[in-house]
């Protein structure tokens, strides 16, 4: 197990997360998609270089609704 799971495990505010995902699969890939989408659809501001970061982001999600 990797240190960021045993960390989403010892989490009590992610936990419920972790559980409710490892029970339905279906509802994690759901999400997980969504996720992705709204991650996605800004673009890159960073041209072809494929770097995104926090500060190539900031200012542009704000008011992003899901």
């Amino acid at each position: 197990m990797l240190g960021t799971d045993t960390a989403l495990l010892n989490d009590p505010e992610l936990r419920p997360y972790v559980e409710v995902y490892a029970h339905d699969e279906g509802r994690f890939l759901t999400d997980f998609a969504d996720a992705f989408r709204r991650l996605t659809w800004l673009g890159n501001p960073d041209g072809d270089s494929g770097l995104v970061t926090a500060t190539t982001l900031r200012g542009r999600v704000r008011g992003v609704q899901g």
